[in-house]
């Protein structure tokens, strides 16, 4: 299974520009394990979110203008602010970051696979977010993550 690195290198590069610590990893023969921290995007200024989530996803005209120093009307600038608390918040999501984590390994998957399709066989893909506020809890969660055997290629 050679999807693993393209995994764990976008995992790395989703955490610089999410802002969201990966504090556990389990990759498994045909699905994984992932704790997560979220911290706040919010000291991050207009141009470091949408040079981020640009990285990540197109932005709109407008947000890409700004980031070019080109003049902008009031409205204009309006907007670009709305969008950038849109993105602030997407930079802050777990929902986000494993659909655009989810997203790659499909398209990264079928290409080495040369297929076409839905790398889940259509299946719904189950995702569960638990919030894990007490310490006990993350420290549970995340020694039952080391205990996963590996999946070996």
């Amino acid at each position: 299974m050679g999807h693993i690195c393209p995994v764990v290198n976008l995992k790395k590069m989703h955490c610089i520009l999410f802002n969201i610590d990966i504090c556990s990893y389990a990759i498994m023969s045909n699905h994984y394990h992932i704790v997560l921290r979220v911290n706040s995007t919010e000291s991050w200024n207009e141009k470091r979110v949408l040079t981020y989530w640009s990285c990540l996803c197109k932005s709109i005209l407008l947000c890409q203008k700004y980031l070019a120093g080109d003049a902008l009307s009031k409205a204009e600038l309006d907007m670009v602010y709305i969008k950038t608390d849109e993105y602030r918040k997407r930079l802050m999501s777990i929902s986000w970051f494993m659909k655009l984590l989810n997203e790659y390994t499909t398209r990264s998957s079928n290409s080495e696979d040369e297929v076409t399709g839905h790398f889940y066989n259509l299946r719904p893909c189950k995702s569960h977010f638990v919030p894990l506020t007490r310490s006990n809890l993350i420290l549970s969660n995340l020694e039952g993550i080391s205990l996963q055997e590996p999946s070996i290629a």
